[in-house]
């Protein structure tokens, strides 16, 4: 909607109006857009407030549209800092490289605050691959239950814990959600399912939250390939809550995987 007042017009498109916040950043002329989509639900989310964050404070905001929508621009180029913020959700934050006269497209993906003793991980990436799929090895007293896309798992009973979006088509969110922690160790990967390009060139991130926050953050390794080395295997977990990084690619899940008996269904 456009009013006149005056010799003044007023633009008021909510998604895209930026306003400034508490810092000031060097313009620019990258843009970033996308949709903010909640990682445990999957729905877009508005009203949540988009930032670049320059030296530590917010320098550039929007709002998201009513369907998630959101538009940074004027921003640097380089690798910057974006964070979300929504009420009701954990402060999401996630490092964007934004390329001179560019738009990059990232979906931002804020998780719902969590209860003590619960976990999430979230999956986004970029356009290329067009299918990551989030696998997490549940122990079972003596065995593990895989936790994908074909055997959902389940958050309201056994092995109280679920795959709650799974995407299929770029971007993200693909997000587990731990309910209740079961004794043993805990194994999360990715497997590479369909598309073209790299690990390196992925953009994919992995985050991983508490009810303190997110406590780690995981990048794609600077690997060239994907076709030998579908498996992104990337940490375990105990049930006292200690991470042990792994980080590698390989063409072998971490245990054996029902991945190659459900892909043709997919």
């Amino acid at each position: 909607m456009i009013r006149k007042i005056g010799f003044l017009v007023v633009v008021s498109l909510l998604a895209l109006a930026l306003f400034g916040c508490g810092s000031k950043a060097p313009a620019g002329n990258a843009t970033l857009s996308g949709s903010v989509i909640d990682a445990q639900s999957g729905d877009p989310v508005a009203g949540a407030t988009v930032c670049l964050v320059w030296q530590g404070q917010p320098a550039v905001c929007v709002q998201s549209a009513g369907d998630g929508a959101y538009v940074l621009e004027h921003l640097p180029a380089g690798e910057q800092v974006i964070r979300v913020s929504v009420s009701g959700h954990i402060t999401y934050e996630i490092h964007v490289v934004l390329v001179d006269g560019e738009t990059t497209t990232r979906t931002l993906s804020p998780s719902p605050n969590l209860g003590n003793g619960q976990w999430r991980v979230v999956l986004t990436w970029g356009e290329n691959p067009r299918d990551l799929d989030s696998h997490t090895w549940v122990p079972n007293g003596g065995g593990y239950d895989e936790v994908y896309y074909s055997q959902k798992g389940n958050c309201a009973a056994a092995p109280d814990t679920c795959l709650d979006v799974d995407d299929t088509t770029s971007y993200g969110p693909e997000t587990t959600t731990i309910m209740q922690m079961h004794s043993g160790t805990y194994r999360y990967a990715i497997h590479w399912y369909a598309g073209t390009g790299s690990w390196a060139a992925s953009g994919a991130t992995v985050q991983v939250y508490n009810s303190s926050g997110m406590v780690r953050e995981f990048h794609a390794p600077a690997d060239t390939t994907h076709t030998n080395k579908s498996w992104w295997y990337i940490f375990d977990l105990d049930s006292s809550g200690n991470i042990t990084v792994k980080n590698t690619v390989s063409n072998d899940p971490p245990l054996p995987s029902s991945v190659s008996v459900t892909a043709a269904a997919k």
